[in-house]
């Protein structure tokens, strides 16, 4: 599996369906899909959960490494959960790979996902977040975000397979520093502005 992959490791909410929208107009195959990745790698399906005890899950430990070889070998460009959990993982197994850590300010996170996500749990929220239901845990949720934004960072400081894209911002600078980073000839001087709103 020599192919380099590019893995988005910035969670839900942080420009993410955009990113994918870019990776599609450059020609690459995607995959953006919780539900999808979810049951190729063994995790089960999402559907609703019960809301949890404020435990977080080892994803990674759940994945079996043969699932996952599977399902890279498929697709050049990975978004959603649970991707970003799994960014060392990604790094020791696929060492020449590519890493984009999408964000946004911690309050605007936070009310996109407050916005978009329906009061119900999910199983894929509860294993990440400990609960499933962001209405009632704002904080839970800012904090793992907040560690999670952090410690991606700190790993992959100094490295030159790894980029940061702010969803604040402008498109066109994004745009540019994305055709650098991946080394591909423009299809579009600007980045897609898809759910901005939502991420």
């Amino acid at each position: 599996m020599k192919e380099r992959k590019i893995f988005n490791i910035g969670f839900h909410k942080t420009g993410t369906t955009s990113l994918t929208q870019f990776m599609r107009e450059h020609g690459f195959k995607v995959l953006h899909s919780v539900s999808y990745s979810m049951v190729k790698l063994g995790l089960g399906v999402q559907g609703c959960a019960e809301e949890g005890d404020g435990t977080s899950v080892d994803l990674d430990s759940l994945i079996d490494q043969g699932l996952l070889d599977g399902l890279v070998r498929k697709f050049d460009y990975f978004s959603d959960n649970p991707w970003p959990l799994l960014y060392r993982r990604l790094d020791r197994n696929y060492p020449e790979s590519l890493f984009i850590l999408t964000r946004r300010k911690v309050d605007g996170w936070i009310n996109s996902l407050l916005k978009y996500s329906s009061e119900e749990n999910t199983r894929m929220r509860q294993m990440i977040y400990g609960y499933g239901n962001p209405h009632h845990h704002v904080a839970r949720y800012r904090k793992i975000y907040l560690a999670h934004n952090r410690a991606v960072e700190k790993y992959f400081s100094g490295r030159q397979n790894f980029m940061v894209i702010d969803l604040e911002e402008d498109d066109r600078a994004i745009a540019a520093g994305l055709h650098a980073f991946l080394g591909v000839e423009p299809t579009s001087a600007v980045f897609p502005s898809l759910n901005r709103g939502g991420g």
